[in-house]
C-alpha cells in the first residue's frame, strides 16, 4: 500500500501568489452569445481573464467589469493593451 506523508502546512502571507482563473469561455463562444443577443453593452460581473473585456474593445461594445483587486486590475489592463490592436481604441 502506498501512504503518503503528511504536508507541512505553511502560513500564507500578504505577498503570495495563487492561480485564480483556471478556466476561461472560449472567444468564439464570447463572439456568438454577443451576436445572438445582439449585446448593446456588457456588465461583467466577473472580469476574470478579460474575454469578455477584448472581445467588447474588438467589437467596440461598452464593457462594464469587476474586479477582485487593485493588483488583478493592473495585470488585466497590461494583458488588454498587449492584446489590442494598436491605435485601434483607447483603454483609458
Amino acid at each position: 500500500k502506498f501512504f503518503a506523508l503528511p504536508r507541512q502546512k505553511r502560513k500564507k502571507s500578504l505577498d503570495d501568489v495563487e492561480p485564480t482563473f483556471f478556466h476561461t469561455m472560449p472567444k468564439v463562444l464570447i463572439e456568438e452569445i454577443m451576436h445572438m443577443a445582439n449585446c448593446s453593452a456588457v456588465i461583467d460581473l466577473t472580469a476574470g481573464s478579460g474575454a469578455w473585456a477584448l472581445s467588447c474593445l474588438e467589437a467596440s461594445i461598452p464593457y462594464f467589469g469587476v474586479v477582485l483587486t487593485e493588483c488583478h486590475l493592473s495585470e488585466l489592463h497590461s494583458h488588454l493593451v498587449k492584446q489590442a490592436r494598436p491605435c485601434s481604441y483607447s483603454l483609458t
